[in-house]
């Protein structure tokens, strides 16, 4: 592509679909839908252009096809003939056969089209079949096949030597992925048609037994064979027989008989405690008698399968009023009332249940889960809801009370007088390098030198030596020791670097082990707070939080057991309707004082008459708010409400942390069409001349854009500021409430009236997590952050270039962030329309590259050229220097290319980049991990000059000396490329389907007109609240439609004047019948 020449047309390389299998929907509220074309999320595997046949005769090709077709079919019909000479079911639909009452295993139910019925391990809802034992004895399940038509014959999947006993059944979910390791979720390498479709199924010689010709179903309906028939239903029963009472257990509709006996804990991975009468670690569960009578036992039972509720049963004991039993859950069952109890099953640590009946056998108990670590329990509390939060308390009350008795009794028995003194495990105080680790501190309370090499610190019970002190490690008598949860691995001053680092909020139990694995110290990381240390004080047993921490030094002499929670509203916040007035009422724990605001302001007990804040009154400021004053109130009565009114609360109480704030908006009078949030945040940090992060500041240059990042205007700062968010559907739901960060988000957008803000997610505001699915294109569950983007600077035109060109990638390679649509009120004042959108950072790659999450603390992440966010740019220097002296020009130069960088991904980047003309291109993120494959992947966003500029993008992008704005974006790598015929020939494939599919004038008007339709019914409202013209957002909206529609014209004269007449017909021949050239 660097010289137009009358060649012949170069080698075509066959090439992959890149529009290959999209992530499921998640279900969320209609109304959040934004116009799209298919479902937007990333494909499971990442696959280059589709190429074109390797001459412009597709007769010829298709006629090698039909011959290849041909042979493919013969070998198929020789090897099914050779390996299933039993023959198996057809293709084509028919009656079922009648199934053999003597088959003692064959398929039960089916489910083609799970819309929302049956989750598997990673929480989406694929198709499944059933597999039961409908024997009276047990039976292996090993070398049994399933396969889904004659056709598709050979790919099957087979299972492993997995018992069922009689009557059992077991899942098989059809993801075309094969997984089939026992104890694990099956999976099947097919997935089922929910029109009609055939299953096989193969017993271990390989002999058909049976053939099963699943009808067309609806969505949640399964086939299923009830009494002997089949029938469609949709009274699914995943691993259970198919009645009407099972479709009822696996809907969750359980009714409990009312008992006095309840499960109030149990741990599923025992390392330390509670060990039963041989000295063991087991897996128990602890039954407890609320009443105040003894209650016999006998005929009770326990059980993990709903199939067999009986599955255990109690012998002839009994448990006496306000006790505490302990059942140890081991396989070895030992039902003898004069000594220690043992099911006959164990927990698993996954996606187990637990259920206890009476001596009727009425279910009066039941508890499912689904992830318990080693040494981590699961507790009732007292509103009868469960948390992995609270230490674990086998045969006691679950209190911090008990949990600290406890650990009196196991540091009795530590006879190296070594233990944990003081655990930090969220931090944000930073050192002298400007780094921010948590940390342990360890203190030998004995009299002597204690040798710790080989000793272990571990975060996972059940691998106590994770990290282990180098040989040559000790600590003094009387001394403390740190250690900084790093995960660097290595000795720095007074310090220690452990090989991993610490979660806030997963619930862990922190471990001190011996050489030996012996653990001699254990901290439960229940909730941890940000900047508060958890730790042991002299004399006392069990855990505080302190507020004053003492790293190397000796605790306090007092803490807190606990925190306390926040005050609970008796009328949620939202919107409402109407302007009809109400009171609130706001309770919380006996004894603890509650104090509110009505100002927006962080509740103060110290500011209960009221205080002013420094106003900024610079002129070029959108926004003056009417008072400056702010105060605190004691709640003593309910709290009217006649307007909009944001009320925040918190309870104070002697010996407990102050809770959290809790924030309520309520937002009369008011109705929309899409989603409403809700940002509150203290005035001070808004408007303050000196603190407000939204105001221009004093220190605020005196020519557009007033600042750089952390210099100039105060919205230049990159300051975090406390707040709480609020997310409420247009029926009222309410679908985020929570404490959470927020920053100014952007670059010369931070100029802009609207302005985007940064919304984090951090365990210091409560959790770190946003636990909603936020964007309805992808699977993803949770967030650790998202922006609230006004269309940066095309916030006062059309307010979706960014969010409709970005979505124009989906289906590649290509990471972009996905867009939905919300109202926001700040402070309780209408702030109009905004866009939120996924934030790129190394948490959101993990999930769009279906990483583990752990991946993003080793990621090398640049943007810009080589700008460094994360790790380093050593590598991208050693491989662009590379490319730069060699060239690209050979297969064996791109062979090597392509050990270091993705190619394909890479040019997906640039052929959306170069339909959509942004010239605005510095904004680059590119991202590896060597933890995966070490290759370089690019990241589309900020693309809000895009569909605006007729640029010569093709000509551009091929010019030496750099791309975009002031040439300041590298494309050495593209020229590069470009000089190899194969990737110039895939990348002209690639360029010219999508321009004539997904990039063509009527899609992407669809899509705009989609959008715009959606924003209709706000964007008056919008226009009005910022002072923008109606007739300017028309003119940008039709200017950006006639950009469009010329695009493509535009594309193919640019693309004529660097290729041959005859290349020109070989890629884009088919577009030339339709698209006329465009010279301007």
């Amino acid at each position: 592509m660097q010289n137009k020449k009358p060649t012949a047309n170069p080698a075509r390389r066959p090439q992959a679909n890149p529009t290959q299998g999209a992530r499921p929907v998640p279900q969320r509220p209609q109304s959040r839908s934004v116009p799209v074309q298919r479902p937007a999320a990333r494909p499971a595997q990442k696959a280059p252009a589709k190429a074109a046949p390797a001459s412009g005769n597709k007769k010829s090709v298709t006629g090698k096809l039909v011959v290849l077709g041909v042979i493919a079919f013969i070998i198929l019909s020789f090897v099914l003939q050779h390996k299933f000479p039993n023959g198996i079911g057809g293709n084509t639909q028919k009656s079922v056969p009648a199934i053999d009452v003597a088959l003692s295993i064959r398929i039960t139910e089916v489910m083609s089209s799970n819309g929302s019925a049956v989750q598997d391990e990673n929480g989406e809802f694929s198709d499944w079949f059933e597999v039961a034992n409908v024997s009276d004895k047990p039976l292996s399940l090993r070398g049994y096949k399933i396969a889904q038509e004659a056709t598709h014959v050979l790919e099957y999947f087979e299972f492993p030597d997995h018992t069922l006993s009689p009557g059992e059944r077991t899942i098989v979910f059809a993801t075309n992925t094969s997984k089939n390791n026992y104890g694990y979720t099956y999976h099947a390498p097919f997935k089922i048609s929910s029109a009609g479709d055939t299953l096989i199924l193969f017993n271990p010689y390989d002999h058909a037994i049976q053939t099963l010709n699943v009808p067309s179903l609806s969505s949640n309906h399964s086939y299923a064979e009830v009494g002997g028939e089949w029938v469609v239903t949709n009274e699914y029963t995943p691993r259970m027989a198919n009645t009407h009472e099972n479709y009822l257990l696996a809907r969750g509709d359980r009714t409990l008989t009312e008992s006095p006996i309840k499960i109030t804990e149990f741990m599923a991975k025992n390392a330390s405690y509670a060990p039963d009468e041989n000295g063991e670690y087991v897996d128990w569960i602890e039954i407890f008698n609320s009443s105040d009578y003894a209650v016999s036992l006998n005929g009770y039972a326990l059980s993990d399968s709903e199939e067999n509720l009986q599955k255990w049963r109690f012998p002839n004991v009994s448990i006496g009023a306000g006790e505490y039993m302990i059942v140890y859950a081991s396989g070895y069952d030992r039902a003898n009332a004069q000594s220690a109890l043992h099911t006959n099953f164990r927990l698993s640590t996954e996606k187990e249940f637990l259920i206890l009946t009476n001596a009727a056998g009425s279910m009066i108990d039941y508890v499912s889960y689904d992830i318990l670590k080693a040494d981590q329990s699961y507790s009732r509390q007292a509103d009868d809801s469960w948390t992995t939060m609270l230490p674990p308390t086998p045969g006691k009350s679950n209190s911090y009370e008990s949990a600290a008795l406890i650990d009196g009794q196991f540091a009795a028995q530590n006879a190296t007088g070594v233990y944990f003194n003081e655990v930090m495990a969220s931090t944000t105080q930073t050192n002298s390098s400007g780094q921010s680790y948590d940390w342990i501190e360890i203190y030998n309370r004995s009299g002597h030198t204690v040798d710790l090499s080989g000793w272990g610190i571990s975060d996972e019970a059940d691998k106590p030596r994770k990290w282990q002190f180098p040989d040559g490690s000790s600590v003094s008598s009387g001394q403390y020791l740190g250690v900084l949860m790093s995960g660097l691995d290595k000795k720095e001053g007074s310090y220690y670097h452990a090989g991993f680092k610490l979660s806030s909020t997963e619930g862990a139990t922190l471990v001190l082990s011996m050489p030996d694995g012996t653990i001699v110290d254990r901290v439960p990381l229940t909730y941890q707070y940000s900047n508060i240390s958890y730790g042991r004080i002299n004399g006392q047993s069990g855990f505080y939080y302190m507020t004053a921490t003492t790293p190397l030094t000796a605790n306090a002499q007092s803490g807190y057991m606990s925190r306390l929670l926040a005050p609970t509203f008796s009328v949620k916040g939202g919107t409402f309707s109407s302007i009809t007035p109400f009171t609130v009422s706001l309770t919380a724990e006996p004894g603890a004082t509650i104090y509110y605001t009505l100002d927006s302001s962080t509740p103060d007990p110290a500011n209960l008459n009221g205080s002013y804040y420094t106003m900024d009154n610079d002129s070029r400021n959108v926004y003056y708010p009417s008072s400056t004053f702010y105060q605190t109130h004691i709640y003593s009565e309910p709290i009217p409400v006649y307007t909009s009114t944001v009320i925040r609360a918190i309870a104070v109480k002697d010996g407990k942390i102050t809770s959290l704030v809790n924030t309520q908006s309520y937002l009369l009078g008011v109705s929309h069409t899409m989603d409403v949030i809700s940002l509150v945040m203290d005035p001070i940090d808004l408007w303050d001349r000196n603190q407000g992060l939204y105001v221009f500041g004093p220190n605020a240059l005196a020519s557009s854009p007033y600042g750089s990042i952390d210099k100039g205007a105060n919205f230049w700062m990159s300051w975090e500021k406390d707040a709480n968010i609020e997310m409420y559907s247009t029926s009222g739901e309410t679908l985020l409430s929570q404490g959470c960060g927020v920053k100014l988000h952007g670059q010369f957008s931070r100029k802009e009236a609207q302005k985007a803000f940064k919304i984090v997610a951090r365990s210091k505001y409560g959790v770190n997590r946003f636990y909603y699915p936020l964007f309805e294109h992808r699977d993803y569950t949770e967030y650790q952050s998202f922006v609230l983007r006004s269309s940066g600077q095309d916030w006062d035109r059309t307010r979706m270039r960014d969010s409709i060109l970005t979505y124009l990638s989906e289906g590649s390679s290509v990471m972009y962030q996905d867009t939905a649509l919300a109202i926001v009120y700040l402070n309780g004042e209408y702030w109009g329309h905004y866009n939120l959108r996924e934030r790129i950072n190394t948490f959101s790659i993990c999930q769009w590259e279906g990483w583990d999450e752990s991946v993003k603390d080793s990621m090398d992440l640049l943007k810009a050229n080589t700008s460094v966010m994360q790790g380093s740019n050593k590598d991208w220097l050693e491989i662009k220097e590379w490319y730069e002296k060699n060239g690209i020009e050979t297969e064996e130069e791109l062979a090597y290319i392509k050990q270091y960088i993705d190619v394909d991904n890479y040019l997906e980047y640039i052929a959306i980049q170069m339909y959509g003309g942004n010239p605005d291109l510095l904004n680059v993120k590119k991202y590896k991990s060597d933890e995966i494959d070490g290759k370089w992947r690019w990241v589309l966003f900020d693309t809000d000059w895009g569909f605006h500029h007729d640029t010569n993008s093709p000509n551009r992008w091929l010019t030496p000396g750099g791309m975009g704005t002031d040439k300041k974006t590298d494309n050495s790598l593209f020229i590069a490329l470009m000089k190899n015929p194969v990737c110039k020939d895939q990348f002209l494939t690639y360029f010219a389907e999508h321009l004539a599919t997904t990039w063509s004038t009527e899609n992407v008007s669809r899509l705009i007109h989609e959008r715009a339709a959606l924003l209709e019914p706000e964007i008056d409202q919008h226009l009005a609240r910022w002072n923008i013209s109606r007739s300017v957002y028309d003119s940008e909206m039709r200017t950006m439609l006639r950009w469009v529609e010329k695009r493509p014209g535009r594309l193919l004269y640019f693309f004529s004047n660097l290729l041959s007449e005859s290349e020109m017909q070989h890629y884009f021949g088919n577009i030339l019948e339709d698209v006329e050239m465009l010279s301007e």
